[in-house]
């Protein structure tokens, strides 16, 4: 998968078998690739590609932020998307505002 932010391609893909170390998803900035763990699955994956997109942004933005507030970021994103899935839409289909 791709995402495009600012102007920058970024390549999501799952790790190579060892590839990660101490970690579940690395965001690397000379490759522009998101990396996760292979073996993750559900929440736990939302949760960490939500946690290496806000470090894309975060990094791009140059906000510097700490790993606990990109973390408390992404937990907070992935509970507001899910519990709001017409402000998805919303933001998808500007044509159809509607509240």
């Amino acid at each position: 998968m791709q995402i495009n932010f600012m102007s920058q391609t970024w390549q999501v893909r799952d790790s190579e078998p060892r590839e990660l170390q101490e970690c579940v998803g690395l965001c690397d900035p000379k490759n522009n690739e998101i990396i996760l763990d292979l073996e993750l699955e559900g929440d736990p994956r939302c949760q960490t590609l939500l946690h290496e997109i806000t470090h894309v942004i975060e990094m791009t933005m140059n906000l510097n932020l700490t790993e606990h507030q990109v973390d408390c970021l992404a937990a907070g994103w992935l509970h507001l998307l899910r519990a709001n899935p017409k402000l998805v839409a919303v933001i998808l289909n500007m044509d159809d505002y509607e509240l």
